[in-house]
């Protein structure tokens, strides 16, 4: 009964480790944070994009970038997904680079 209790706390305590460490890398953006950042993020993500992949990010963040200016964080949160999709990559993989 006792190692039951101990694997089972074990277990507990190492999930919640998982999940600190995780959680960071996971967290969203808020609308301000957002227009800041992803327009240049992805003009840095571009630089190792072929050419088509590449005009066609730009466009949808510079897209984007007009919306958040218009204060249309949704729709420029859209055309930031857009611009990554376009360049085969997610927020996730973007925030690791």
């Amino acid at each position: 009964m006792n190692r039951f209790i101990a694997i089972t706390a074990a277990l507990a305590v190492a999930s919640l480790n998982v999940g600190m460490a995780v959680g960071p890398a996971h967290a969203k953006m808020s609308a301000e944070e957002q227009c800041e950042v992803m327009p240049a993020n992805i003009r840095a993500a571009v630089q190792g994009a072929e050419a088509s992949k590449a005009r066609r990010a730009l466009s949808k963040a510079s897209i984007g970038a007009a919306l958040c200016e218009a204060g249309n964080e949704r729709e420029a949160r859209k055309k930031f997904a857009q611009a990554l999709k376009a360049l085969g990559m997610t927020e996730t993989e973007l925030a690791q680079r």
